[in-house]
């Protein structure tokens, strides 16, 4: 009788173990997904060819703690009209003015030296246009404090060219990875 109440203490013993363990793996995971890393997906055409639709991706949300977005850097932002997600490139930093003039953009810096952008990424074809709507401005000034976003893929992308500059609160962090998708 005597072996048979040890072998239930120890069952008990070890199966309080494994679930402490697992609540600190959940937690653990928890944190990570929440706080430093979480998983995405691309969806619509708007990044293409560096994105496709429905790409896998993970997103840092800590780089952005320890230093500033850069020109080019590819983000993670919050739609300022819908508060949706979504992936955009960011090409204009804060200060500066973009211009878009025949199918190229240009960027002013603060120091007053205007250059276009080396934009490798894009398909050889691509011809940015100040909006699919007509009465968008050719010139856009970034505040203080934001950046300017638009899709790879500027025929299919709603970015900054429509809704204007976006606060920095507003990028949720950097693109680290993706993973093809094989269609």
């Amino acid at each position: 009788m005597k072996d048979w109440l040890t072998k239930i203490h120890f069952f008990e013993r070890y199966i309080g173990f494994v679930l402490f363990l697992a609540m600190i793996f959940f937690y653990a995971f928890a944190v990570v997904r929440f706080f430093f890393i979480s998983p995405g997906r691309i969806n619509g055409p708007s990044m293409e060819p560096a994105f496709i639709d429905e790409d896998f991706f993970l997103v840092n949300k800590l780089v952005y703690l320890f230093s500033l977005p850069e020109r080019y850097d590819v983000v993670q932002v919050i739609d300022p009209q819908n508060q949706k997600l979504m992936v955009k490139r960011i090409i204009g930093l804060p200060g500066e003015v973009v211009i878009v003039k025949r199918g190229k953009i240009y960027v002013k810096s603060k120091t007053d030296v205007t250059f276009e952008l080396n934009e490798p990424y894009l398909k050889q074809d691509v011809y940015t246009l100040a909006h699919k709507f007509q009465r968008a401005p050719e010139e856009y000034i970034v505040n203080p404090g934001n950046y300017f976003v638009v899709g790879d893929n500027r025929a299919h992308s709603t970015d900054s060219r429509v809704y204007g500059s976006i606060s920095r609160s507003n990028i949720v962090g950097k693109i680290l990875t993706n993973s093809k998708n094989n269609k």
